[in-house]
């Protein structure tokens, strides 16, 4: 009888002490985790430990209108972020159909109604802002009929002349962060040595006697005194063929030519395979380039996604409130949808520019998901819209990078491509990158040459001019002597002039870089020809030999491209 009372005392205190665990487990708070009830933004920042980044279903059932989840076999979480987010991600993580996108706020941001797994962070938290920020400001969202605008296209190039091979996409091993030979570059005064004037070059800049020298114009300014020229030639031993390099860049003397007032548009690719460490880098540095605009310039940044998300109707000025807007306005963007690129050039083209020059400069991985996908048709039919009014400027970096379109949209439109090979370099990059074209001294630059031959002298189209940037042309020559170019540029309306005059057989020596920097130069304007006007097999044959001879290492595979 006392042994059965002491067991039912035991079982009876057991039961109570599991009642008292089981009552207590209503009282534990995790951090992070919040009840329905309770608001996330009532709960300090740094209690927000998790929220969910996935979650695997063992069964998922869809019906009209609405998504059934069956149960919930994994549910993964990340730190940091907000329960708010994480509740939003987790509501929406069944649904199939991309995000919807809803009207921007009044800072011109575009958020998902629903997000999904791999959105689910919260956006981030901007400072307080002036109260010049307060006012609201209307910023449209217009969707574009992909349908009309794709319909009025003329194709140049069919879809089997240029293949869309995974292996053309892809970064090649040893990673170029600029096309070789063609992307000027930034220099400090005093680093080279002019050959034109110098007491040791035994030639006079400007005009030279005889049959071979150009002759100013007087309708023209002179900017002899402005730009400064330094010659290299190498002559292959092998061969015989002689190549020369004429490099191009401002004297001291040009701090005294005004800069040119430019308009930049930063159309921004904020697509899902953007992603946020490569979206971040091109937020970061697109914030450098509006913190170093020059007072007179003028600016608007389109995000892109499946449809054009502008900062701004027209472009503004360089005003404090308007920076700091369109630093609040890159902030709220996050990765989404798809990408249409070709939407998104057809309608910056569209529009009139604001100044002379107007600038376009894109950051993508150049991967179309939505409208026109075909690499050949983007170039050929954006370069001809275009029609070399815009230069065309193109920046990407990390992974997954469509080379191909990004340096063949820049090469005929007057641009150039930079990339950085890491995420995390990429606002390193690109701020370098936008130092070269902060300055612009010239606009429409171009050239003239005799008795050279121009044909074979590369790039054929120049970039602008611009303060401390230098650029380089390439070219060859046989049994000539001496030479004559002549530069061209427009400045406020006004045509101005360089004109440099050299002796071959006086020209300080160079490498054999000369002669594979001409050969890089002479495919890319072969690979450009036959992406906007189809291939023949002559200039395929040509560029086998050039890389064959030269041993060019050129960042795409050109077999499976042309």
């Amino acid at each position: 009888m006392k042994e059965r009372n002491i067991f039912f005392l035991s079982a009876g205190v057991s039961l109570l002490a599991h009642l008292a665990i089981l009552c207590a487990t209503f009282f534990i708070w995790i951090p992070g985790v919040t009840g329905s009830a309770m608001n996330a933004a009532t709960v300090p920042q740094a209690r927000q430990i998790f929220h969910v980044k996935s979650i695997a279903p063992e069964k998922v059932s869809a019906t009209a209108g609405s998504v059934q989840a069956g149960r919930v076999r994994k549910i993964k979480f990340e730190n940091p972020a907000m329960a708010a987010a994480g509740k939003a991600a987790a509501e929406s993580s069944f649904s199939q159909a991309p995000p919807q996108i809803k009207a921007p706020d009044i800072l011109g941001n575009v958020l998902p109604e629903k997000m999904s797994m791999d959105t689910s962070a919260p956006l981030p938290q901007p400072e307080a802002a002036p109260e010049v920020l307060k006012e609201k400001i209307q910023l449209a969202t217009r969707q574009v009929d992909r349908n009309q605008a794709l319909g009025k296209a003329e194709v140049f190039v069919s879809s089997t002349n240029l293949t869309e091979s995974a292996g053309a996409m892809e970064l090649p091993k040893e990673f170029r962060e600029q096309m070789p030979a063609f992307t000027p570059e930034k220099f400090l005064q005093g680093t080279l040595t002019p050959s034109n004037g110098g007491a040791d070059s035994g030639v006079a800049s400007g005009i030279m006697n005889g049959e071979f020298g150009f002759q100013p114009d007087e309708q023209n300014e002179s900017l002899d005194a402005f730009l400064n020229v330094s010659f290299l030639t190498y002559r292959d031993p092998a061969d015989g063929q002689g190549y020369y390099q004429i490099s191009i860049y401002s004297s001291p003397q040009a701090k005294d030519l005004e800069v040119l007032p430019k308009e930049i548009i930063f159309l921004v690719d904020a697509s899902l395979s953007i992603q946020r460490r490569r979206l971040n880098g091109f937020r970061e540095g697109i914030k450098y380039a509006l913190q170093h605009l020059n007072p007179e310039d003028k600016f608007n940044i389109f995000v892109f996604k499946n449809e054009i998300i502008p900062f701004a109707e027209t472009s503004v000025s360089t005003r404090t409130d308007s920076i700091l807007r369109a630093m609040d306005f890159m902030d709220r963007i996050e990765p989404s949808n798809r990408t249409d690129i070709y939407t998104a050039f057809f309608q910056t083209i569209q529009k009139p520019a604001a100044l002379e020059p107007s600038y376009i400069v894109l950051l993508s991985d150049g991967r179309p998901s939505e409208g026109e996908s075909s690499t050949g048709k983007l170039i050929s039919e954006i370069t001809r819209k275009n029609d070399q009014k815009r230069p065309i400027f193109a920046f990407s970096g990390g992974a997954r990078v469509n080379r191909f379109l990004l340096d063949f949209l820049a090469y005929p439109n007057r641009g150039w491509s930079e990339f950085a090979p890491y995420d995390s370099q990429i606002q390193e990059k690109f701020s370098a990158f936008y130092d070269k074209i902060q300055n612009p001294i010239l606009a429409n630059l171009r050239y003239q040459l005799t008795p050279l031959d121009e044909k074979q002298a590369y790039p054929k189209n120049l970039p602008d001019f611009y303060r401390d940037t230098l650029f380089t042309v390439y070219g060859t020559f046989k049994d000539e002597t001496k030479f004559s170019i002549r530069i061209l540029g427009e400045e406020g309306g006004n045509t101005k002039e360089f004109i440099f005059s050299h002796d071959l057989r006086q020209a300080q020596q160079g490498t054999s870089e000369i002669a594979k920097h001409w050969a890089f130069n002479k495919v890319y304007y072969l690979i450009s020809q036959m992406t906007l006007h189809g291939p023949t097999p002559e200039q395929k044959e040509e560029i086998q030999k050039l890389v064959k001879k030269f041993g060019l290492d050129i960042p795409y595979n050109v077999d499976e491209l042309i």
